[in-house]
């Protein structure tokens, strides 16, 4: 429908400058101008890029695989700019597992060892993240004072089906326990093993954002499935992986995807990287 109504636009000018019936009435006099030849230059652009540009909307994009990121493919092989391409929310994480992602309004902030945000340039290397088009969320009203825990079950009962994805954005104060890890060095070792690097904060009062997804069961070794949701204070300057809180008071707002894209690498060590083994044990553990 977006693209439809996009379209009618266009066709709407084109109608009213007289492009169009010029052509139309008399093809074989009609003067093509300079201007007018720039014009079908740019509109042709348009139009090729057309699809490119508004099939992302009410599309959730995973770049690589959970599996490929549990067996220690840290190697950033897409870039923020990639992301943005994509969506302009999402989580996700950075080139050598260095701190957690979180895209909010089409910025993207990297979360650092040390709880300390800061937005980061297009070129910032990601080998994992999900992302999409938040622009049409629906808002749910809460009960105050919900525990992570609760916060879920609340939501499940207001998420239309365990079988799509949900974009989550919250915004509310928070007494919230996050945490971050540190850039990892070559051979990277698998998260398994860096668990215990970690970096855990708790943040009292918080007032701040959460950003997250709610996936479903069938995407296991593509995505996490349930909820993962990251945190970003409302100065920008703290956050991390949710891993508990107790919502004092909050908005949610919620997106549904009925169609999910994925982007795979195509660097060696993707392509020979075991992803049949089941990584399941792995992912509850480093997502306690």
């Amino acid at each position: 429908m977006r693209n439809q109504a996009v379209a009618g636009k266009i066709l709407s000018v084109l109608l009213r400058t007289g492009f169009i019936q010029g052509l139309l009435s008399n093809p074989t006099k009609m003067t093509i101008t300079p201007m007018h030849f720039i014009r079908l230059i740019l509109l042709f652009t348009f139009f090729l890029n057309f699809n490119q540009v508004f099939a992302q909307k009410g599309v959730a994009t995973t770049f690589s695989t959970i599996d490929a990121l549990l067996a220690g493919l840290y190697e950033g092989t897409f870039t923020v700019k990639e992301l943005k391409q994509r969506g302009n929310f999402g989580i996700g994480t950075f080139h050598s597992l260095n701190g957690e992602l979180l895209m909010l309004n089409g910025k993207v902030y990297q979360i650092q060892a040390d709880g300390s945000s800061q937005e980061v340039q297009d070129t910032t290397r990601i080998p994992w993240a999900t992302v999409s088009f938040f622009q049409e969320g629906q808002q749910h009203h809460l009960p105050d004072d919900l525990t992570y825990t609760s916060f879920q079950k609340e939501m499940d009962k207001v998420l239309a089906s365990p079988n799509l994805s949900y974009a989550i954005w919250v915004e509310g104060v928070f007494s919230i326990k996050v945490r971050s890890v540190p850039a990892q060095t070559k051979p990277y070792p698998k998260m398994t093993q860096i668990v215990d690097q970690q970096s855990v904060f708790n943040y009292q009062n918080i007032r701040g954002t959460l950003v997250g997804f709610r996936s479903p069961a069938y995407v296991k070794g593509i995505n996490i499935p349930g909820f993962h949701l990251h945190f970003l204070s409302a100065d920008g300057k703290r956050g991390g992986h949710v891993l508990d809180f107790i919502m004092e008071r909050g908005t949610v707002q919620t997106e549904k995807y009925h169609e999910l894209s994925l982007v795979l690498p195509t660097n060696k060590a993707f392509l020979e990287v075991d992803l049949v083994t089941d990584k399941t044990k792995d992912l509850q553990q480093v997502e306690k």
